[in-house]
Parts: structure tokens; C-alpha cells; sequence
């Protein structure tokens, strides 16, 4: 756990290093960023990602790497007919054994990869970003699933993978990359739904717009019981999520509420310069939908994951936060933080106690020693 910890925090602090100071930037009367890095450093960029990925493909602790280490041993391209795993991530496992045998080096650099396209998808909007917000808040938010969630690491990678390459005007590879994190998990298919709303909305971010989404998410939030169970029997990819719906309850997202309130007041302070910006108007979509899917949750808890995807919105919104121009600012000495900088660091600081402190994530997420996978 220790040695985990350690090297998450050296990887925020390069990543804070990889960026010179902050500079103005020229006024597009489109963007909610008035500011920009000055310059930026690749080695520190690099050495953040290898503080992140070399730990996570040395470790082989983990709740779920045994039954993955098993199932590396033991695919074969009959196992593709069984539609209860995602092929895309059966083909991955059948390609790499043909280069390394042991399981356990393979799902490192499954693992590393995940944590590659993250960074990648930070590195393609470096100019808009505070880089070592950006992996403070995976560090934080995401970072621990990443030792044995494999699938769906895999799958969010490229979902934040495409939403970057989305916003630097290459749709159709971002497409291409959601198809394919579909194929790594079924989940993820909640994300094309969001693309399909922020292709809706893309030219202009409105009130009414936004009034109009939250409606039929909550249309949709309160018949996704009903709706679910005449689905997921019917298609053949879901049939394995047919035994939660059991699991389903009435509860009310009470947390997500007050989740909720930081991200709405970043949207809030960003939405009359941000209205026309695609940059914003795709992570308003997806702050929407981190509280639709968090609080879907509640309901069925299988479906919580989901939430995973649409920390997207975090990573890059609030990371973008030290590059506005926010009136209301805090001073202690020589620090200086805006309030919506200040609103993103209640948001994780929120997350970390529930995730880290009330949930004891090391302990659920089998993570409470360090051991290296060649010697388990």
C-alpha cells in the first residue's frame, strides 16, 4: 500500500513539473481559458506516467488478478463464443500469450497500456490543462482500480482516449476508439450514449438544453428498472448482468447530490464564456451524466462503475480551472486560487474520504500489501 501511495504522489508532483508557468493566452471569444503553460517538459511528462505504470505492472496483488491470471492460461479462441467476456479483450489476452507466457508479466503491460492511454489523452489537451490537476485527480478517482479492474481500465482508457481526440477535431477515430472500448466492456456503451447527446448540443451550450437533457434522464432514471429487465434478457452481450437486477432497490442517491454541487458550480461559473466551446459543452454532458450514473447506482448497483467513465469531466474541466479568469479568488501569501480551483479540490477531496477513508479501497480492492507478481 505504502510503495502504491508513494509513487502516486510522485507522479502528481512531475506532472505539476512538466508545466512552466502560467502565461496569457490569446482571447478566441470562445474559450473559457484566458491562460496558458509557457512551456512544457517531456522527461517530467514521462517520468509521471513511469511513477504510475511501473508499480501497477510490477504489483501482483489485486481482488480479481488470480481469476485473470487464469483465464490467460486457459482462453482459447473457442472461448469467443462465450459472449459473458468482452472478445475484444479474449483477442488482446490470445495475442499477447503469443509473445510472453507468463500471465502475469502480460496483464502488466495490459495494465501499463490502460494507464498509457490516459496520459495520452491528457498530453492531446496539454494546452488547455493544469497536467498535475489532471493526474491528481486520476491518482485519486481512478488509479487504484487500475492493479485489477483490467477490462474496464482498458475500456476507459480508450473512452478518454476518444474524448480527447473528439475535442482536437478527430471524430471519426474517436468513434472508432468507442467501438473498440465497447469491445473491452459492456458498459461503456453509456458513453455512446453521452456522445450522441454532446453531438446534439455541440454548437451551443443552452439553459433550455440542458433543462431538456435532465429531464429525460430523469424519465429514463426512473423507468431504468422496467426497461432493464425486459432488456437484458433479450440481448444475448448483456444476459450476464441479468442476475443483479435482483439486487435492484429504491434508494436516493443522497451523496451524488452533494457530489454534485462542486461540479455544478464549475459548470454554473464556466457556462456564460464556455457556451459556445466544445471543450465545455462535451464535459457539461459529462458531468451530467457522472451524477445521472452515480445516482443510477443506487438503484442497481451493478451499473455504479459507470461512473468511472465520466470522471473524464474532472480530469479535464476542473483541471482547466487555474486557466480562468474567475474574479473571486483566495489569497494566502503568495498563493493564489480561484474559486472554482478551490471547488475541484473540495470535489476530490470529497472522493478521496469516501473512497479511501469510509470504503477503505486498499482493503476492498485487495491492496493492502505490495507484493511483486514474480513472487506470488
Amino acid at each position: 500500500m505504502f510503495v502504491i501511495v508513494l509513487f502516486g504522489i510522485l507522479a502528481v508532483i512531475f506532472a505539476f513539473f512538466s508545466q512552466g508557468k502560467k502565461i496569457a493566452a490569446p482571447d478566441t471569444g470562445d474559450s473559457v481559458t484566458v491562460y496558458k503553460y509557457d512551456n512544457f517538459s517531456n522527461a517530467c511528462f514521462v517520468l509521471s506516467f513511469l511513477f504510475l505504470a511501473v508499480p501497477c505492472f510490477l504489483c501482483g496483488e489485486g481482488k480479481d488478478m488470480s481469476v485473470y491470471v487464469q483465464l490467460y492460461d486457459s482462453w482459447t479462441f473457442e472461448s469467443l463464443k462465450d459472449l459473458s467476456f468482452e472478445p475484444g479483450y479474449i483477442l488482446l489476452n490470445l495475442f499477447l500469450r503469443i509473445f510472453f507466457k507468463n500471465a502475469y508479466f502480460a496483464l502488466g503491460i495490459i495494465k501499463a497500456l490502460s494507464i498509457y492511454m490516459v496520459y495520452l489523452s491528457v498530453y492531446l489537451l496539454k494546452d488547455r490543462l493544469n497536467i498535475g490537476f489532471s493526474v491528481l485527480s486520476y491518482v485519486v478517482l481512478l488509479y487504484i482500480f487500475n492493479f485489477h479492474l483490467l477490462r474496464m481500465s482498458l475500456a476507459l482508457g480508450l473512452v478518454f482516449l476518444a474524448m480527447s481526440c473528439e475535442l482536437t477535431g478527430k471524430s471519426r477515430r474517436a468513434v472508432l476508439l468507442m467501438i473498440a472500448a465497447f469491445l473491452f466492456h459492456y458498459t461503456s456503451i453509456i458513453v455512446l450514449l453521452a456522445y450522441c447527446i454532446y453531438k446534439l448540443m455541440r454548437n451551443k451550450m443552452t439553459v433550455s438544453k440542458v433543462t431538456v437533457l435532465s429531464v429525460a434522464l430523469l424519465l429514463l432514471y426512473v423507468n431504468i428498472v422496467p426497461l432493464l429487465n425486459y432488456l437484458v434478457p433479450v440481448i444475448k452481450l448483456f444476459n450476464k448482468y441479468e442476475t443483479y437486477l435482483d439486487s435492484a432497490n429504491s434508494y436516493v442517491g443522497i451523496v451524488q447530490l452533494i457530489l454534485f454541487i462542486p461540479i455544478a458550480y464549475i459548470l454554473v461559473m464556466f457556462y456564460k464564456k464556455g457556451m459556445t466551446d466544445k471543450f465545455y459543452i462535451l464535459n457539461t454532458v459529462f458531468g451530467i451524466m457522472l451524477f445521472f450514473s452515480g445516482s443510477l447506482g443506487y438503484l442497481l448497483p451493478v451499473i455504479s462503475r459507470t461512473v468511472y467513465y465520466f470522471f473524464y469531466s474532472v480530469m479535464m474541466l476542473s483541471a482547466s480551472t487555474q486557466l480562468v479568469n474567475d474574479k473571486c479568488v483566495f489569497v494566502a501569501g503568495k498563493l493564489r486560487v480561484n474559486s472554482v480551483t478551490l471547488v475541484s479540490l473540495l470535489y476530490l477531496s470529497m472522493q478521496f474520504v469516501i473512497t479511501y477513508v469510509l470504503n477503505n479501497a486498499f482493503v476492498s480492492n485487495g491492496l493492502t500489501q505490495y507484493t511483486l507478481w514474480w513472487n506470488k
